[in-house]
């Protein structure tokens, strides 16, 4: 479970549906959870295709920074999500070493 809340609002999302260790070295995240997020979605300059580590690819033009907590822990930590129109049986997927560089 991850919560989430974009800088400079208090409103956080929760996404209970959250996959860690995507191989594409990218996070992902579902469009309604982005846009709950009221975050500033960032346009790509060129759209992107990323291909998730099941072989599904995503087609991406913009991006969110939002600041996550993993499980309620009180350490949190910045992560770019690319923003994907659905997900469907996830509300984003992280990679593999989020909140690092």
């Amino acid at each position: 479970r991850v919560t989430a809340v974009a800088d400079n609002r208090e409103f956080k999302i929760d996404m209970p549906r959250v996959k860690v260790g995507a191989v594409s070295g990218k996070s992902i995240i579902a469009r309604r959870h982005a846009d709950a997020s009221l975050a500033v979605q960032q346009p790509l300059s060129t759209p992107e295709t990323i291909r998730h580590s099941s072989g599904r690819s995503y087609q991406v033009s913009h991006r969110v920074t939002l600041r996550c907590a993993i499980d309620d822990a009180a350490e949190t930590f910045s992560e770019v999500f690319y923003v994907v129109e659905d997900l469907s049986d996830y509300d984003a997927i992280m990679r593999r070493n989020p909140g690092t560089g």
